[in-house]
């Protein structure tokens, strides 16, 4: 049986104690060598089938991934922030291969929602891929619900994930420098609290600049490869 697709969000249901930690041995156990064998599992040219993924603020924090489509039809296209809203399609399953969430009980068939409100696996794995991608995201517990229950996903569980990157949602708001995107071709692409007065982003040339709508700010700047604006939603309070 398939859970809400809410089974995403950060849900702790019980407690990291002792018992947790003995009633889930062998669970933990084979979940862990799950995640170890497909580390480490080559493909028969010899090459590692995934790829390790390592969060930039914890080099402890590592997703694996194997991505499904052709990576170079997608080159130039947006990658999302750590807190970027997102369109994905997704199935998730647990290492023995039975279900426990999907996006296609959803409308369409997909699911918005901000990176900072998942756990940590996908905000890791959704920061490597870009708008078009598909893949295959293995994420060990640590980067999981470690020893929470969450519905039918147990603790200490290692969670497989097939998803698509569909869309980084626009929203109409586009501040007046930016208004004629036809003529300046600008990205708004990201709105926090605080940003830095500039950014490096993949696919986009200097300058990048902070543009203020208290208590927020977003960053745009003149994109190299594409004549369209896309922006995020700005954050409520």
């Amino acid at each position: 049986m398939l859970l809400p697709a809410m089974a995403l969000f950060f849900v702790a249901c019980s407690d990291d104690d002792d018992n947790t930690w003995e009633s889930y041995t062998e669970w933990r156990d084979a979940n862990n060598a799950f995640y170890e064998e497909q580390k480490f599992l080559m493909t028969p040219e010899g090459t590692n089938y995934y790829t390790t993924i390592t969060s930039p603020s914890n080099s402890a924090a590592q997703v694996l991934i194997k991505y499904l489509t052709d990576r170079s039809k997608t080159e130039g296209n947006l990658s999302p922030l750590s807190n970027s809203t997102v369109t994905v399609k997704y199935i998730g399953r647990l290492y023995n291969g039975e279900a426990f969430d999907s996006s296609y009980n959803q409308t369409d068939s997909v699911l918005n929602f901000n990176l900072l409100s998942v756990i940590s696996g996908w905000t890791i794995a959704l920061q490597d891929m870009r708008v078009g991608d598909s893949a295959r995201v293995v994420i060990p517990s640590g980067q999981g619900y470690g020893a929470s229950t969450t519905g039918s996903i147990p603790p200490y569980s290692t969670l497989v994930f097939d998803v698509k990157l569909v869309d980084i949602p626009a929203t109409k708001y586009v501040p007046e420098k930016a208004r004629d995107c036809r003529e300046q071709s600008l990205w708004i692409f990201s709105c926090s609290p605080q940003l830095p007065a500039q950014m490096h982003v993949p696919g986009l040339s200097l300058p990048i600049m902070a543009l203020s709508r208290p208590p927020y700010s977003c960053l745009w700047g003149r994109s190299g490869v594409s004549r369209r604006c896309i922006s995020m939603s700005w954050p409520t309070m």
